[in-house]
C-alpha cells in the first residue's frame, strides 16, 4: 500500500502520474493537477472498479510535470506505449496509439507502423492514433520512397529482380529489383530520419514543391495527393503543443542542487514543439554544474545539436553539442520549467524537504509570486532596558535554517528605534551583497513588522527588485497575524501560518538573546 502522505507531496501542477509495484509501472494517468488525481485514489472517490485493485497493489507512485495539460496527454500516451502497463487496458489494445518505426538494422532500412516500443537500433515516432500514423506512414513513404515490407518479402522480390507494387507505383525506391544504390536509398533513408527526429520544415516545404510542380504540369491527381499529404503532416504536428513560432530545436536544460543531490532535467523541442522531457538525479560533490550537465545528460539517440542552459555564461562547443545561455525570454520561461521540472525530481526522492518545499510553493502562491523563494531571510529587531539596539539577519535556503549564513548588526548602544534599525541593518546588509561580502541574495524578505516598518523598507529594498513582506501582529495574541505586502493585508492560514511563524520565531528568539548578551558584556 502507498503512504497517504504521499498526498501533501504532489505537486497541484498538470502532468502524468504512475502507480508501480516492484519498481515496474502498473498503472499511467495524466491530470491537470497530480495532487488532486492521486487524492482521488488513496481516498477512492474514483468509483471505477480498477482504482481498488491498483492501490492495493502499488507499493510506490511517481510522478513527471508538464508545462500543460495536453502536453500531459501526449507524455502518458508515449510512457503507457513504452511500458505498456497492466491496468491500461485500452491504450494497450491494438485499436490505441502507434508508433511510426525506422528499422535500421537492414542493409535497405525500412519503415513500419507498431504499438510496440522497444530499445533497439531503430527509430521510433510518435505516439499517435492509429488514424493519424496510418495517414503520416503514407505520406512519408510517397515524399522519401522508403521500403515498408518486411524482410522475408524483401528477399523474395530481390530474387525475383522486380519491383512489389509499391515500387511499380513509385511509393518504395525499389531497391530489391536494383533500381536504386545503396548510397542513393541511404541519402533517403537519412532524410526521414531526420523528420523522424524533429526536422519537419525541410520535409514541409518538399512537399510543397513537389505539389506545386504536379499542378504547373497539369497533375492534378498526383498534386492533390501531395496536398493531402501536407494536410496529414500538419494535422500530426498539431498534436504536439508549439512552444516557439520560429522553429527553433533544441534541448533545453536545467538543474536544481539540495545538499549531496543533483537533479538535472531537459526539456525536449523540436522544430518549436514541446516533445518530452528526460533527466536524473545524482550525488553532488560541489563539481561545476556546466560539466554534468555536459558529461551526463545529453541522449545520444538524438541528433541534437544546440543545448541551451541557464547555467552557461557563453557559447561553448563540446564535441557534438553546442551548449550556449538563453537568448530572450521565451527561452528564460523554458529553463524556468526544466528547473522545476528538476526539483520535482529530487522531491520524490527526499519527503522531508519535500513537505518544506511544498509550503514555499504555497507560500508563493499565497504571495501571487512568479517562482518559489529559494532563498528567504527574516529580519527581526531588539533592544534590552533601551540599550543595545541591534537586528539579526536569518537566512533559510528551501525552508532550511542556513546557521553560516545567519548574521548580527550592533546598530547603537541605546534606543528604541527599530524603524532606524530597520533601515540601518537593509542598508548595510545589501550594500555587502552586492559588493561580494554577503552572498548569495535573497529571493524573498520578510520583516517583522507593521505599516510603518514596510515604508521604510520599501525605500530601501525597492531600487534592488527583491519581493519583500512584513509580519504584522494583530494584538498581543502572536499567532494572530496579517502579512503585508504590496501595501495589502492578508491573512495566511492553516500550515502556511504555522510556517510563516516558525521563520519569524527563527529571527525573533536569536536576536533577543543576542541583545541580552551584548548588554550584560556592557559594565
Amino acid at each position: 500500500m502507498i503512504d497517504r502522505s504521499r498526498i501533501s507531496l504532489a505537486p497541484q501542477s498538470p502532468g502524468v502520474y504512475i502507480f508501480l509495484s516492484g519498481g515496474h509501472p502498473i498503472y499511467i494517468g495524466k491530470s491537470k493537477s497530480i495532487r488532486d488525481r492521486i487524492k482521488a485514489y488513496l481516498d477512492f472517490t474514483d468509483t471505477r472498479s480498477s482504482v481498488p485493485k491498483i492501490v492495493q497493489e502499488a507499493d510506490d507512485i511517481k510522478w513527471i510535470i508538464t508545462p500543460t495539460e495536453e502536453d500531459a496527454i501526449f507524455l502518458e500516451q508515449k510512457l503507457i506505449l513504452e511500458n505498456l502497463p497492466k491496468y491500461n487496458i485500452k491504450l494497450k489494445d491494438s485499436r490505441g496509439l502507434k508508433y511510426l518505426k525506422l528499422d535500421m538494422a537492414s542493409e535497405f532500412p525500412s519503415i513500419s507502423i507498431t504499438r510496440i516500443y522497444k530499445k533497439d537500433s531503430s527509430i521510433y515516432f510518435g505516439p499517435f492514433n492509429i488514424k493519424d500514423t496510418k495517414e503520416l506512414f503514407e505520406c512519408v513513404k510517397r515524399v522519401f520512397n522508403v521500403r515498408s515490407c518486411n524482410d522475408h518479402k524483401f528477399k523474395q522480390f530481390k530474387k525475383a529482380k522486380r519491383p512489389c507494387l509499391d515500387g511499380q507505383i513509385s511509393l518504395c525506391a525499389a531497391p530489391c529489383a536494383y533500381s536504386v544504390d545503396r548510397s542513393e536509398y541511404m541519402r533517403k533513408v537519412n532524410s526521414m530520419k531526420d523528420f523522424l527526429l524533429g526536422k519537419f520544415r525541410a520535409v514541409i516545404d518538399e512537399i510543397e514543391k513537389k505539389m506545386w510542380e504536379e499542378a504547373e504540369k497539369e497533375n492534378f491527381e498526383l498534386a492533390a495527393k501531395y496536398r493531402d499529404a501536407l494536410e496529414a503532416i500538419k494535422k500530426v504536428l498539431d498534436y504536439k503543443r508549439v512552444v516557439f513560432q520560429d522553429y527553433r530545436s533544441g534541448d533545453y536544460i536545467s538543474a536544481e542542487v539540495f545538499d549531496e543531490k543533483v537533479a538535472v532535467a531537459a526539456i525536449k523541442i523540436r522544430e518549436g514543439r514541446f516533445f518530452g522531457s528526460y533527466g536524473g538525479v545524482f550525488r553532488y560533490g560541489g563539481q561545476n554544474i556546466d560539466e554534468i550537465i555536459s558529461s551526463n545528460f545529453i541522449e545520444s539517440s538524438d541528433n541534437v545539436l544546440e543545448c541551451v542552459s541557464d547555467y552557461f555564461v557563453e557559447k561553448q562547443v563540446l564535441g557534438k553539442y553546442i551548449f550556449r545561455p538563453p537568448q530572450d525570454e521565451e527561452e528564460r520561461q523554458i529553463l524556468k520549467f526544466a528547473k522545476k521540472s528538476a526539483l520535482e525530481n529530487l522531491l520524490q526522492m527526499r519527503t522531508s524537504e519535500s513537505e518544506k518545499i511544498r509550503l514555499l510553493e504555497e507560500f508563493a502562491k499565497f504571495l501571487l509570486l512568479q517562482e518559489i523563494p529559494k532563498r528567504i531571510e527574516v529580519y527581526d529587531f531588539s533592544n534590552f532596558g533601551g540599550k543595545r539596539l541591534a537586528g539579526v539577519k536569518v537566512h533559510f535556503e528551501y525552508g532550511k535554517f542556513i546557521p553560516e549564513r545567519m548574521r548580527f548588526y550592533n546598530v547603537s548602544p541605546e534606543g528604541y528605534d527599530d524603524i532606524f534599525a530597520l533601515k540601518n541593518v537593509l542598508e548595510r546588509r545589501l550594500r555587502d551583497g552586492v559588493s561580494g561580502k554577503d552572498e548569495p541574495m535573497p529571493d524573498f524578505i520578510l520583516i517583522d513588522g507593521g505599516k510603518g516598518h514596510y515604508s521604510s523598507a520599501e525605500s530601501v529594498i525597492a531600487p534592488y527588485g527583491i519581493p519583500f513582506a512584513c509580519i504584522e501582529k494583530k494584538d498581543r495574541n502572536s499567532r494572530d497575524i496579517n502579512i503585508i505586502y504590496q501595501r495589502q493585508e492578508l491573512k495566511p492560514r492553516g500550515k502556511l501560518l504555522e510556517f510563516i511563524l516558525r521563520l519569524r520565531d527563527s529571527a525573533h528568539n536569536r536576536v533577543k538573546r543576542f541583545s541580552v548578551r551584548q548588554s550584560t558584556r556592557v559594565k
